[in-house]
């Protein structure tokens, strides 16, 4: 995936919430996001998974991407852990190795 001079601003004149992002992540990397409250790293996510589109710049995602959002709506019975399962298995893996491959994800082990 890449990200070239992304920039992300809601509203023709709202205040730039990130601008000037380049970013290069290869298959199979980890990246680790940090930052203060309100510095724009859910927004950054949003765009690198396709949620969102950037106001400037470019986002390339040559392979499929997805997204586990940090919380859920109250209403919904899921935490990452349950949520990653059940997308495995929606997408035809075996029970254990959809519990095995959420727990990489997670860096936990079951």
């Amino acid at each position: 995936m890449e990200l070239t001079a992304v920039g992300k601003r809601y509203g023709r004149r709202g205040r730039w919430i990130l601008r000037g992002v380049d970013l290069a992540v290869g298959p199979g990397e980890l990246v680790r996001i940090a930052g203060a409250n309100g510095s724009g790293k859910s927004t950054l996510l949003r765009l690198a998974a396709g949620i969102e589109r950037p106001s400037t710049g470019r986002v390339a995602r040559p392979g499929a991407t997805a997204y586990v959002p940090e919380r859920f709506p109250p209403a919904l019975p899921f935490d990452a852990a349950s949520y990653l399962l059940r997308v495995g298995r929606v997408h035809g893996l075996p029970a254990e190795a959809a519990k095995r491959r959420a727990g990489e994800w997670l860096c936990a082990p079951w």
